[in-house]
């Protein structure tokens, strides 16, 4: 996964960029670029506590008068706080995507402990028993008269009795299926539905399915939706379905008559979590219809 920050179109008329180029010029700005981006490396929350003005200059590429980029930052308003605890004014809420960086990866890091814990447990199975040490004396009293010539007549071995038909593997219980992660059971959901080959280490770990099934989305809802793009084939098809179910599941969720006229207002928290959602899988549903692919679950990153 690559790591990338928004700018929004109209940062080069905005008011402080303007300012900040009076003061230091085009260099200046491209500084200010240069900054965003080492954030959404590094600092995914746009936090750069804990460093010098200096080392924000120099992560910054700006090659001007010491201290001049952070001053001309902090006096237009791109900059906040004192120094060693300086922020990126409003960057969870202009990069939301990348500001969720840290949670996007603890959670894939947990879906891979509870895969390789299956792994594991499936692949502890007991040795088949080795001969014991009777059966090794047995062999060697054999040998031994078959050497001296006081070998007994063996009666013939009975035929062997027919063995009996296998019995089919039972599917499985409810419970198991319930204890698989939820992610992993809507990836189940969209790969039977639509009739692919399995890439669960690359889709049941994707952010934005884990996104959508932490707002509710259920296994059920992606096999609907999996099986009409299986039909229409619409481009990047996996995240066509996510974000497809994520808007039905919304709309289902709305009361009837609901309007936007008193939205409800979000802490900063669920304006990260809803930006993170919207900003990864809305642009899936734009695209639809220019190209087709073939593959539905794991044909798209």
């Amino acid at each position: 996964m690559s790591d990338d920050v928004r700018i929004a179109t109209a940062l080069r008329n905005h008011r402080k960029t303007k300012r900040l180029r009076r003061l230091l010029g085009g260099d200046g700005c491209w500084a200010l670029v240069c900054l965003f981006l080492f954030a959404g490396e590094q600092r995914w929350t746009g936090d750069l506590g804990g460093m010098t003005d200096e080392d924000i200059e120099d992560e910054a590429g700006w090659d001007g008068a010491p201290g001049a980029l952070v001053s001309a930052l902090l006096q237009v308003g791109f900059l906040v706080g004192e120094e060693s605890a300086r922020a990126i004014h409003d960057w969870q809420e202009h990069n939301p995507y990348a500001a969720s960086k840290g949670v996007r990866i603890e959670k894939g890091k947990r879906a891979a402990a509870a895969r390789w814990d299956k792994d594991k447990d499936a692949k502890s199975v007991p040795p088949a028993p080795s001969k014991d040490a009777t059966g090794i004396e047995n062999d060697a009293q054999s040998i031994e008269s078959v050497a001296t010539g006081t070998a007994k007549q063996c009666p013939p071995a009975p035929a062997p009795a027919p063995a009996p038909a296998p019995t089919p593997s039972p599917s499985p219980s409810a419970s198991e299926a319930s204890a698989l992660p939820p992610a992993v059971l809507a990836w189940k959901a969209i790969r039977d539905a639509a009739g692919y080959g399995p890439n669960q280490a690359h889709t049941a770990n994707d952010p934005r399915l884990i996104a959508a099934v932490d707002a509710g989305v259920t296994a059920e809802l992606f096999a609907d939706v999996a099986t009409e793009a299986a039909r229409l084939n619409p481009p990047k098809p996996f995240g066509w379905v996510v974000a497809t179910a994520l808007g039905r599941h919304r709309d289902a969720a709305k009361p009837p008559g609901a309007s936007h006229a008193n939205p409800v207002r979000l802490s900063a928290a669920e304006r990260v979590r809803a930006h993170a959602i919207d900003g990864e899988l809305a642009d899936q549903r734009a695209g639809f219809g220019a190209d087709g692919h073939a593959n539905l679950v794991g044909s798209d990153g």
